[in-house]
């Protein structure tokens, strides 16, 4: 079971939409949350907040769950600029019950693919994770249709980062109201 989740996702007024989901919410955790999204479509700007209860599952990503739970959530705020250009303004609880902000910076081609860079900063001590409550890289998504002559929806992703720690590390959320919309 890599991950299940139950999620239900509305809009109960113009340019509002809100996703709840409960269940396997990625490799690593188990709960519940929301999101709510504000999209005004005809402006370059939206603001998001999410909110979760998880707890760690077993290393074997079977049913099971460990001890650690914690709650996380971040408000952030998103800011499209020219070129493709496309901005995240991340401030928030972290999985580590660590606090602090993310900048994402990506630019999407034509093709779809897309690059892009982040930096965080928390308040997580030096002592407790080696370069601590700073870190930073680059990602980039490869449209899996530039390869295929059917429509795929999927992309091949890969990032890199120097901490593989638990420092600014957030919750993966699919369907995530922001990506969906677009």
């Amino acid at each position: 079971f890599p991950y299940t989740t139950l999620f239900r996702s509305f809009s109960p007024y113009k340019d509002v939409f809100i996703r709840t989901d409960l269940g396997l919410l990625e490799e690593m955790f188990a709960g519940y949350g929301g999101e709510v999204l504000y999209r005004p479509f005809e402006k370059n700007y939206s603001i998001g907040f999410s909110a979760h209860r998880v707890k760690q599952r077993d290393y074997k990503q079977r049913l099971d769950l460990l001890d650690y739970e914690t709650d996380t959530g971040h408000l952030t705020l998103y800011y499209d600029f020219p070129y493709g250009i496309s901005s995240q303004f991340i401030m928030g609880k972290y999985l580590a019950g660590d606090k602090g902000l993310t900048l994402d910076l990506s630019r999407r081609f034509d093709s779809g693919f897309i690059v892009g860079v982040f930096a965080s900063k928390t308040n997580i001590s030096t002592e407790l994770f080696g370069e601590g409550s700073f870190d930073k890289g680059f990602y980039f998504s490869i449209p899996l249709d530039l390869f295929y002559s059917d429509y795929q929806t999927n992309s091949i992703s890969f990032g890199i980062h120097p901490l593989t720690k638990d420092a600014a590390a957030q919750l993966f959320q699919h369907n995530r109201l922001f990506s969906i919309l677009g």
